[in-house]
């Protein structure tokens, strides 16, 4: 009895403490990770990554087998915090059938950067550069390595 008490909280144990962290909104264990709601559809990355192509920007980009993507570039970037879209800060959604949507409004904030990881949240609304329709982008989370 007891050995088999013991095989269970052993297995128990094992289970909680293989469980993800997702007290910040985002996956923490699972680097190039990316989802957000496409209009009232879930939409996930199967690759992604950030990189820093110059000491003031960061750029973040992922896509769902190599079809819809999503990109963020933030011109102004100076670390974690809230970032408006518009200016030097942009984003968009492909969406796989040649519709590209630019960004109108949004915001991005990233939670944490420690140089080689990149956590944050965002949403954003963008207008389609092919069919002139909109769509919301919204629930966005990310955990992009560099």
């Amino acid at each position: 009895m007891l050995t088999r008490t013991i095989t269970i909280l052993f297995i128990l144990t094992a289970f909680i403490s293989c469980s993800k962290d997702t007290s910040n909104g985002t996956n923490s264990y699972n680097p190039g990770y990316m989802s957000a709601y496409i209009g009232s559809s879930y939409w996930y990355a199967t690759t992604g990554y950030a990189q820093t192509p110059n000491v003031n920007a960061i750029n973040l980009y992922a896509a769902y087998n190599n079809q819809s993507h999503i990109s963020i570039a933030l011109g102004g970037y100076t670390g974690p915090g809230n970032y408006i879209l518009g200016g030097f800060n942009g984003a968009d959604f492909y969406d796989g059938n040649g519709n590209d949507y630019t960004a109108t409004s949004g915001t991005i904030t990233i939670t944490s950067d420690n140089g080689t990881q990149v956590l944050g949240i965002f949403t954003f609304s963008g207008i389609g550069s092919f069919t002139g329709g909109e769509v919301s982008i919204t629930g966005g989370q990310f955990n992009l390595t560099r």
